[in-house]
């Protein structure tokens, strides 16, 4: 787990690193911090089982196993990018690993998730649907309707909440009345819930496979709450510009989930200082690989702007 960590963070450095050259044109909000969650989880999933994604897809899209290169593709706008430059960074799609997409409307894709989680259960498919969710979609309307679908139906779907304590600049504690939790809330509907650490991808990956397990045995729906920290700003290529109190920031950064990681695995020696540059060198190779093709693909033609829009015309 320790390299799609590593892979991650340094996928999303490289863009923050190119964004300022104004040749990616597409809005992008980074996962950097938050890697621990996309990992730990999707490292339980098997490549047939769905994920769905939020405004805030790079890591889950990786962690799940998507193209490298057509994701940088699809930021450039090329017709070689994962959604053929149509859509960018908010929605990058791979059906080839079972990543079914993200949209950067808060909360829209859970029903989806719960929908493509239906659709399992009727065509009894050995495959589970998992939806990841940030604190703030937990507000929207259709969050408790699809809890109890899901929960009504007993449906075979996860339910990821990636709780960094903020809707862009408003801290969870004004966005809710004194005291509720999440957890508390999603319980009350009768689903198994979990909350713990997001930051420790090994404590992530060992509480989502006791629910991966209970999902995929027809158990019913679960959720998730990881307790995790976006290191940079909500939006864009932005470091942090002083929207959040400074000791919760320097909290948060003594707790780098990649960091973390490493330390832990030199401590124990499972790896060396030599394999972590070696591991380095080869995640920027395949970077540097995933530009040049990027950079290098032609843009879009004009006819494909109305290709996949409209139905062709059904003759029975």
């Amino acid at each position: 787990m320790f390299f799609d960590l590593l892979r991650i963070r340094m996928v999303e450095h490289a863009i923050v690193n190119e964004y300022h050259k104004q040749e990616m044109r597409c809005p992008t909000h980074f996962s950097i911090g938050q890697e621990a969650t996309a990992v730990g989880v999707c490292a339980n999933l098997s490549r047939h089982d769905y994920v769905m994604s939020t405004h805030r897809p790079h890591a889950h899209y990786l962690a799940k196993g998507g193209s490298l290169k057509k994701f940088i593709a699809e930021l450039y706008g090329k017709k070689t990018g994962s959604a053929g430059g149509r859509g960018g960074s908010m929605h990058l799609i791979d059906l080839n690993c079972g990543f079914l997409g993200c949209v950067p409307i808060v909360g829209s894709t859970i029903p989806i998730a719960v929908g493509t989680s239906f659709s399992i259960k009727q065509l009894k498919e050995d495959r589970i649907s998992v939806v990841f969710l940030g604190d703030a979609a937990t507000e929207e309307g259709v969050f408790y309707e699809s809890l109890n679908f899901a929960k009504l139906h007993n449906l075979p779907v996860l339910f990821v909440c990636e709780n960094n304590s903020y809707s862009v600049n408003t801290p969870y504690e004004l966005r809710r009345p004194r005291g509720q939790k999440i957890s508390d809330i999603v319980a009350s509907f009768g689903l198994a819930v979990i909350e713990t650490d997001g930051q420790d991808c090994d404590v992530v990956y060992g509480k989502t496979e006791e629910l991966v397990k209970d999902v995929r045995s027809g158990k019913g729906p679960a959720f998730i709450e990881l307790h995790t920290f976006l290191s940079i700003e909500h939006c864009g290529p932005h470091w942090d510009e002083k929207s959040r109190p400074s000791d919760f920031v320097n909290h948060w950064l003594q707790r780098d989930p990649v960091d973390l990681h490493e330390k832990k695995l030199l401590g124990e020696k499972v790896i060396n200082e030599q394999e972590v540059s070696a591991m380095k060198l080869k995640i920027q190779a395949e970077i540097q690989e995933a530009f040049v093709f990027a950079q290098t693909s032609e843009f879009p033609p004009a006819t494909h702007l109305t290709k996949h829009i409209f139905k062709e015309e059904y003759h029975g």
